[in-house]
């Protein structure tokens, strides 16, 4: 390690997340490690065991702060609310585009989750018309949609593979035959490099917006709709 190393009394846990986030941020998920953290601090990697015991409490702080202050302002119109909500997820996603493969875990499941934002969304679905064995189908939806999408957009990028990848993915567009593949063999240029499958880059230089808010129209529209199923108890899980 080289230079001075820095005492732990210099150390705290936000430094530590926020110098894993800059890692992650500069060199991708797969080049965050301990020891590569540790390097970067200037410190003894059991330093950092200090305030975090392991990597993934590390990989949790980093998610959290990522999708802090996502969470909108109280409205009173339910559909305002989760537009705004869709938007600002995609938009903290988009300022870390490589922390996108740790979101949709940490999101749903994780015991670091936002529990003040899981609350709000649950909220706004209740406003909506969303109650009993119905909640939780609809917050389901609503969630693994929007992660679903954000996290594929800003899936990790091909890197110093990317011209290959481009090369690969052409390659594939000019073998489409029209008889058997009419609609994709009429609409590849429009696809290709724009559209799931069909792309070497992510949304941080080819964003998907367009696709992104028809997914979000659609899915406030598609629970406006399914009210009614929800209160006659036609939709629940298990």
């Amino acid at each position: 390690m080289a230079g001075k190393r820095r005492t732990k009394s210099s150390l705290s846990r936000d430094s530590i997340m926020a110098s894993a986030l800059e890692l992650i941020d500069t060199r991708g998920l797969d080049a965050f490690t301990i020891r590569n953290l540790a390097d970067s601090l200037k410190v003894f990697p059991t330093a950092l065991y200090w305030y975090y015991p392991a990597r993934i409490d590390i990989i949790e702080a980093v998610v959290q702060r990522v999708l802090s202050g996502i969470v909108p302002r109280a409205s009173d119109d339910w559909r305002v609310w989760l537009r705004a909500f869709a938007h600002n997820l995609r938009n903290a996603v988009a300022k870390h585009p490589n922390v996108a493969p740790l979101i949709g875990g940490q999101l749903v499941s994780n015991t670091s989750a936002d529990l003040e934002m899981i609350e709000a969304i649950l909220g706004m679905l209740n406003r909506a018309g969303y109650e009993g064995p119905s909640l939780v189908p609809a917050y389901n939806m609503f969630i693994g949609a929007l992660v679903g999408f954000v996290t594929q957009e800003f899936a990790g990028a091909a890197g110093s593979d990317e011209s290959r990848l481009h090369e690969r993915i052409e390659q594939i567009a000019r073998q489409i035959d029209a008889d058997d593949h009419p609609l994709l063999h009429t609409n590849s240029g429009a696809m290709l490099g724009n559209a799931f499958i069909l792309r070497w880059v992510n949304g941080t230089e080819r964003p998907m917006i367009g696709g992104f808010e028809m997914l979000v129209e659609t899915l406030v529209a598609g629970l406006a709709a399914g009210v009614g199923r929800a209160q006659t108890g036609t939709i629940r899980d298990g």
